[in-house]
């Protein structure tokens, strides 16, 4: 089957997404790395939505149930969630983010934070208010994509 051709507003876009991945993959090898991906993204996903099944985590998050359960066991080792019996199905066990949990994610967040201001303090003045001048657009993608990855749009 044909796919059309790309428009110069497709290229753009490319571009465009390319250097936005490389740039975020730059700033997450920048920082602490004491737990895997999967592990984060977990720990996020509970600080956004709260205390979870795992089968709930599993479908947020994409891998096998075996894979959450030890990612669960990892973060729960290393005092950063804990499991619980839901109150109103005492058969149902939810997992859930400690303090231990925020403040590591918090220290994540941090540091991308630094990360970023830094490199973005290397560009000259006119390219840093450009970048500044498309914040809210940014803002805006932000939170579509987090609704999106959460299954909430």
């Amino acid at each position: 089957m044909n796919q059309p051709e790309p428009t110069d507003q497709d290229t753009a876009y490319h571009r465009l997404a390319e250097a936005l991945l490389r740039l975020m993959v730059s700033v997450m090898r920048s920082g602490p790395r004491e737990i895997g991906v999967t592990s984060s993204l977990t720990l996020v996903t509970l600080d956004l939505c709260g205390p979870q099944r795992i089968t709930e985590l599993v479908s947020i998050e994409g891998v096998s149930q075996p894979s959450m359960s030890g990612v669960v066991s990892g973060l729960e080792r290393g005092g950063l969630v804990t499991r619980r019996r839901d109150a109103n199905d005492r058969r149902v066990v939810l997992v859930e983010i400690t303090p231990a949990g925020r403040s590591y994610l918090q220290g994540r967040r941090e540091s991308g934070i630094v990360a970023l201001t830094r490199l973005i303090a290397l560009l000259p003045q006119r390219d840093g208010k450009a970048l500044l001048a498309t914040l809210p657009v940014l803002q805006q993608l932000s939170a579509h994509a987090e609704r999106q990855d959460l299954g909430l749009s």
